[in-house]
């Protein structure tokens, strides 16, 4: 998964998610591996590549897109 930020961090931190009422699973949570980031250099965002981590954040990702 690809995610747009206003502030960077470093590629070995995890972070921890909660999806909102739009995805498949509302309320879903989980951690995730920051595998890459990169700034754009109009807006000065950074843009996170990301790893879901546990085999039950991987499940629901892919049952979310069996149900988009």
């Amino acid at each position: 998964m690809k995610i747009e930020t206003k502030a960077g961090a470093p590629a070995t931190d995890k972070i921890s998610f909660c999806f909102g009422k739009d995805f498949p699973l509302p309320g879903f949570t989980g951690e995730a591996r920051i595998l890459w980031q990169s700034q754009d250099d109009k807006t000065g965002h950074h843009r996170l590549g990301l790893i879901f981590v546990g085999q039950k954040a991987r499940w629901a990702i892919g049952e979310s897109l069996l149900l988009a």
